[in-house]
């Protein structure tokens, strides 16, 4: 009996140990797989190629624009502070140029112009936060990078740059912050108005009763809504509208999202260029606020770009003239072709 219980301490003896052992074997194995990756990062920390070590810009200019980095504001637009800016596009920019590493630094390489560095195709000045500043020359494109070149040497890199098309933009309006009137949707709208020319549709939603149907009940068990809307096509006597599914057509077609800016506090001239003197439609939507407040949003149409295949729009509560598709006009203009008055088997709704 001794002796077997000799031979169980013997055992667990030698399990404690072969334990113990496996427990650091794989604290050293750890220990020696973080260290390599340590190494490997400073490596090849060690063996990249900066063209500049600016942690973050304070600003950065590029053809005939310039960008200043406020705290308050974000990024500005020096010329104009108070343009719409897209703060994110610049600071991608930002992001790109700050810190700036290439995939080879030539040596003896050919001349400046085969490069297209002798007149480069883009100079882009960069100031850091500390107040140092860089001009970047960059020029052709070869397998998918680019070359470039700091304005005080002559040494040679290939970039790869992924924001090629921003420096390309020809126009300030091309930076601006896009707005969005798809949140108007989130509210309850109890009036819709289409004017062009001489005709108009203009449907309202009744709002002096509740009527509810006698059939239908939502998940909770409570009656739903049968929300009523009048139609009057061209100033006439208004009546109820039963094609709910021309209804729906409406809302989704005053579904509008804005393309890009066009011009920003324009003068008359300009409301004139892009044709809001003698506008293709004029709409004007009626909804309720988050604090169930009565509001209107008035959306005007101009002219037609047969180039960019778009049209001008303007809100009344914005200086601003985006462009919109011209499939979405046309959408809008099938509005007028509606009947409003449905067979008994339509059974689209009208979502609130």
């Amino acid at each position: 009996m001794k002796k077997q219980i000799r031979v169980i301490v013997i055992l667990a003896a030698v399990l404690a140990v072969l334990v113990a052992g496996n427990i650091i074997i794989k604290k050293v194995s750890n220990f020696s797989s973080e260290k390599r990756e340590r190494e490997s990062e400073e490596e090849s920390i060690a063996n990249t190629i900066f063209v500049n070590d600016f942690e973050t810009l304070s600003s950065i200019s590029f053809g005939g624009f310039s960008f200043s980095f406020d705290e308050d504001a974000g990024w500005v637009y020096d010329e104009d502070a108070s343009f719409p800016l897209d703060s994110d596009i610049i600071q991608t920019l930002a992001d790109e140029f700050a810190g700036l590493t290439a995939s080879r630094k030539i040596e003896d390489g050919d001349t400046l112009e085969s490069y297209g560095l002798e007149e480069p195709a883009y100079t882009v000045e960069l100031k850091s936060a500390d107040g140092s500043g860089q001009t970047i020359y960059i020029g052709s494109s070869y397998n998918g990078e680019y070359y470039v070149k700091d304005a005080g040497d002559d040494t040679v890199y290939t970039c790869s740059l992924a924001n090629m098309d921003t420096l390309d933009c020809g126009k300030i309006e091309e930076f601006a912050l896009v707005e969005s009137v798809n949140t108007l949707w989130n509210s309850t709208y109890y009036s819709f108005l289409i004017e062009s020319g001489d005709s108009s549709i203009l449907l309202t939603r009744d709002r002096s009763v509740d009527v509810f149907s006698e059939d239908e009940t939502d998940e909770n068990g409570d009656a739903v809504p049968n929300v009523v809307w009048d139609v009057s096509l061209d100033g006439g006597e208004a009546y109820d509208v039963t094609g709910t599914q021309d209804l729906s057509d409406v809302r989704n077609a005053l579904d509008v999202a804005y393309d890009g800016c066009l011009a920003y506090n324009p003068d008359d001239d300009t409301y004139a260029e892009y044709g809001f003197d003698e506008p293709e439609y004029v709409i004007t939507i009626g909804y309720t606020d988050e604090d169930d407040k009565d509001c209107e949003l008035v959306l005007t149409i101009g002219a037609y770009d047969e180039e960019t295949e778009t049209y001008s729009i303007m809100s009344g509560q914005s200086d601003i003239i985006y462009s919109i598709s011209s499939s979405k006009v046309t959408a809008i203009s099938d509005c007028f072709d509606y009947d409003f008055i449905a067979d008994e088997e339509d059974t689209g709704s009208l979502a609130e």
